[in-house]
């Protein structure tokens, strides 16, 4: 089979195996709903894999017995002997029997130890795991087999814990994603995440340590950190203890449990991981609206109101590219799925946000359209001006005519990978946010050329750039104040607040008027009375612009005399190159002053001086 349909085969297969409706007569487990392999259990059951106990149990969270894992392998056609048959499986003795049962033992006991060290690498408690078992772990590492799990930020592989019911269904499950499954499926219209996986492990595996995957997790799960044994309220511990889910994860963790009328409730307190504490939450009123009725239809994939359930837990594949059933029976049609840049991909979720709401009447989100009206757009304008220029790949040439998408969430933020924060996910550091990719511009040598057009504010910022003027670095940029800092202080949209994404700067005279939560000097210089911030903003920008008027005034003088004179000398002419790349410095920052007050007036002189000297050389000056 050629390689690529191979893979499309995988994909196919493995979205099968997790997402397929049971057929009728397969027995409902009484003690698998809410839990994380629900849905798994269920399939494993429908493909006679495993069996539950007589009262309709299938205790997911119990550790298997090597028999029984045994007898699973085999009912998958994968037979095995195991050491201990009345022992509980550790997951280091599972990767031994997965990687026999697959026929990857001969491979296993042919890896070198430096090859074994290496696969091992990326399990932070790889000390841990017994020398016999190595190789095994390596190899199962290596084919997917078995997988490690993030602990406070580390990747375990937990080799002497026990594996469980559940996550024995779960590899097996994935054992046979690689070759065949017994038995007969119907494929939903969503398909989960890991039905993705057998095409886009890259993009996948960076999922997955997103935000965006840890939205909805199993409350017993390893990722969970809230001390137990400091709940504040015994009254509500008892429902903690039964919570199915927590959310929040990584910044906090807000525990679901299902009450008597089958819905589920956010329990009014919460372990705030910064503070390493429970908070209260809506005491009085938590009961008053379900998790289903209010947050499930962003915080999962599939969510269908009316019936009040959903897919797939967290926040996957499908919930920005859209159902993936047709795209897997198409053989991977991209045409079978939503593939943008556009914030419409986001708004169903975010659209309420003040994030999203700032943004949508910013300068971003006409960034596209802005050059476009002036009849002066040039492709090169599409590298700041559309997402498409922004993220054009290594040695991608987009024009005018491939540019569809102005700046927008997908330019800052990433989606399948972690990026530069826990919830935010930029794309690069907070410091680099704004001039790595469109602000920066400070020349490689030091200075501009003479003659060339300055337009980005990074150059004035940092005090470097201008042509004959001594580097001077503003205070703030010394300090290690960033863009956002002033650019994207709190905001509040409803009952949420969030970073202003309109990147306007709030004067400390509108934000008291605005109702707004503090204003862009207000955040650092709180101590200071808002009319003195204001005053100090009103000094540097009504004096830088005063300054660069005059300036315009004598530079459009000398340039119309250059354009008179041919054979002006080439001192003489470098005199008003100088001036007008260092007046452009100045008036394309946009600041009028406020990036670096004193830099922007020891250029603005400097421009004067050159262009008097120029139209003193050549005539009079005026």
């Amino acid at each position: 089979m050629p390689h690529h349909l191979h893979r499309t085969a995988v994909a196919v297969v493995l979205a099968l195996v997790l997402v397929a409706v049971p057929a009728a007569g397969v027995m409902a487990f009484t003690d698998t709903a809410g839990h994380w392999a629900e849905s798994i259990v269920a399939e494993a059951a429908r493909a006679g894999l495993i069996s539950g106990y007589p009262d309709g149990t299938f205790r997911p969270n119990d550790p298997v017995v090597q028999a029984h894992f045994a007898a699973i392998l085999a009912n998958a056609g994968k037979p095995v002997t195991v050491d201990s048959p009345a022992a509980y499986t550790t997951r280091e003795e599972a990767a031994k029997y997965l990687v026999i049962a697959q026929g990857l033992e001969a491979e296993a006991n042919g890896l070198s130890s430096a090859a074994t060290e290496d696969l091992l690498a990326g399990f932070a408690d790889r000390s841990q795991i017994g020398l016999a078992y190595r190789r095994y772990v390596a190899t199962a590492a290596k084919h997917k087999l078995l997988q490690g799990q993030v602990q406070n930020g580390a990747t375990l592989f937990n080799p002497k814990a026990n594996l469980t019911r559940a996550q024995a269904a779960a590899v097996v499950l994935r054992l046979l994603g690689r070759t065949q499954l017994p038995g007969r499926f119907t494929l939903g219209a969503h398909v989960g995440s890991e039905a993705c996986l057998g095409c886009h492990v890259k993009q996948y595996e960076g999922w997955r340590d997103t935000a965006h995957s840890m939205m909805i997790l199993d409350a017993k799960g390893p990722a969970v950190q809230a001390d137990f044994t400091t709940f504040p309220n015994p009254e509500y511990k008892n429902l903690l203890l039964q919570a199915h889910y927590v959310m929040g994860i990584p910044r906090q963790e807000r525990f679901l449990v299902k009450l008597e009328d089958g819905l589920h409730y956010v329990l009014p307190y919460y372990w705030d991981r910064e503070a390493k504490a429970w908070k209260e939450y809506n005491l009085a009123t938590w009961r008053a609206r379900s998790w289903e009725d209010g947050c499930a239809k962003c915080h999962t994939v599939g969510f269908a109101a009316a019936t009040r359930t959903f897919a797939d837990t967290r926040i996957g594949c499908e919930n920005c590219h859209g159902a993936g059933r047709e795209h897997i029976l198409a053989r991977g049609d991209p045409a079978k799925i939503t593939l943008s840049f556009s914030a419409s991909v986001c708004e169903p979720c975010h659209g309420g946000r003040p994030q999203y709401q700032t943004w949508k009447g910013s300068a971003h989100a006409k960034a596209l359209a802005a050059p476009l009206t002036t009849g002066h757009a040039r492709d090169y304008c599409v590298t700041c001006h559309s997402a498409e220029g922004v993220l054009a790949r290594a040695g991608q040439v987009v024009t005018l005519k491939d540019a569809v998408h102005s700046v927008e969430c997908s330019v800052c933020h990433v989606m399948h990978e972690k990026g530069f924060t826990d919830h935010a996910q930029l794309r690069w550091s907070r410091e680099e946010a704004c001039t790595s990719p469109c602000h920066g511009g400070v020349p490689a040598t030091g200075t501009f050329a003479p003659g060339a057009t300055a337009r980005r504010q990074l150059p004035l910022y940092s005090g470097v750039g201008a042509i004959g003027v001594a580097s001077i670095p503003s205070f703030h940029y010394t300090n290690g104040v960033t863009c956002v800092d002033c650019h994207m202080v709190p905001t509040r949209q409803g009952r949420y607040t969030g970073s202003n994404h309109s990147l306007q700067v709030v004067m400390p005279r509108d934000a008291a008027a605005a109702g707004l939560i503090a204003d862009s000097c207000g955040i650092c210089h709180a101590s200071s009375p808002p009319e003195v911030r204001q005053r100090y903003i009103d000094l540097w920008q009504e004096t830088v612009s005063a300054s660069l008027f005059e300036t315009k005034q004598l530079l459009d003088q000398a340039q119309a005399r250059v354009k008179a004179t041919p054979a002006i000398s080439a001192d003489l002419k470098r005199l008003v190159d100088t001036a007008y790349t260092n007046w452009t410095m100045v008036s394309n920052d946009g600041s009028k002053g406020a990036h670096n007050f004193d830099y922007a007036i020891v250029i603005l002189e400097k421009v004067k001086q050159d262009l008097q000297t120029f139209l003193k050389a050549t005539g009079t000056t005026q």
